[in-house]
Parts: C-alpha cells; structure tokens; sequence
C-alpha cells in the first residue's frame, strides 16, 4: 500500500511517499529520488519521536490529561460529589490499579446494558403462573427471567 504526503515548508513542496507491504516489516519512505527502508518499529519510533506523539494499539484505552478531575490538596471531587482523598497508605501503582479496576468495570457494564426491569417481571409473572415451576420460588424466577431477558426474551406487555 503506497500512501503520499505532502510536505509544504521552507522554499519548496515536497511529496512524500510511503510504501508499507502488509507482508513485509519494512517501511519504504521516498523523498524526490531518495530512497530508503526501514523497519516498521523504528519508522514508527521516529514518527512518535519527531512529532511528540504516542502510538498505540487500536484497542487501547485512551484518555486525555484534560478528562481527568482536577486534583487538589483537599483531593478530588468523584461523580457523587464526594471528596476523596490520598491517604498514608495509598501509592501511585494503588490508585492505579484502583482506576484500571473501575475501567474494567466499565467496559463490562457498557458490553451488558441495563436489562428491561419491564421484561424481566413479566417473565417472572409467566414463570410464577405455571404450577409445573412452583410457587415460593420468587428469588429462582427472578433470577432466571433475568438470564432470559438478558438472552433476548421478550414478552410483550401492552394491556
């Protein structure tokens, strides 16, 4: 795959031409009738070196300096509007994990959405009607009508 780029600067226009071979982990960078390879690691190690940037996977997790809450003596403000703070005991690699614990938290929560409360108890109506599932056995109803709400039953309840 050849990608050009076009260097305006200075006195004159350069085109530059990369030429990158899925196959291969070499990176082909042509300037006028200059001509070099490189491998994929150092091209991108001088890209992230020239221009002050940071290369990462496609699936990494990414945030700004500017999302983060402010921090202050007094702590940070969490969404709750409770102030936490750093205690005695609390290192950097802590509360990192700590993040990286509520991080994964939250992709779990954003993979499994809120289930239809709707759903869920008018499946457990169905299954608390049947006298082959038993009767006292709420906790068990709802538990399963979860499960099967969760799986992409659904009931409709329109009186």
């Amino acid at each position: 795959m050849t990608y050009a780029i076009r260097i305006v600067g200075g006195t004159r226009d350069r085109q530059v031409y990369l030429r990158a071979d899925p196959l291969s982990s070499a990176v082909e960078v042509t300037i006028g009738v200059a001509q070099v390879a490189v491998t994929r690691a150092d091209f991108l190690a001088a890209v992230q070196s020239e221009l002050n940037v940071r290369i990462v996977p496609a699936d990494a997790i990414v945030i700004e300096h500017s999302e983060l809450p402010e921090a202050t003596e007094d702590g940070v403000l969490n969404p709750n509007g409770h102030r936490c703070k750093v205690v005695e005991r609390d290192t950097p690699e802590n509360l990192r994990a700590w993040g990286l614990t509520y991080l994964a938290l939250a992709a779990q929560c954003a993979a499994r959405p809120p289930v239809d409360e709707a759903q869920v108890q008018a499946v457990v109506d169905v299954l608390m009607d049947d006298p082959r599932f038993g009767t006292g056995r709420l906790a068990i109803a709802t538990g399963v009508a979860r499960r099967l709400v969760e799986a992409g039953v659904r009931i409709d309840v329109t009186p």
